[in-house]
């Protein structure tokens, strides 16, 4: 299911777009919007993904 989801980031033909509001990044396809980044919390088709490791260190 997670791999549904997130295909449509791979498309390269799609123009993505990310705009900075208040505490979030809202991400668009288009002018579509398809989720937001808060944090290490990414949400997308109502589905929401932690991100671990952001800060790179192992």
């Amino acid at each position: 299911m997670e791999n549904h989801v997130l295909s449509p980031f791979g498309q390269t033909e799609i123009p993505q777009y990310w705009r900075v509001v208040k505490d979030r990044i809202e991400l668009f396809f288009d002018e579509a919007p398809v989720g937001t980044l808060r944090n290490e919390y990414l949400t997308v088709s109502g589905q929401t993904f932690v991100l671990n490791d952001l800060t790179g260190n192992m």
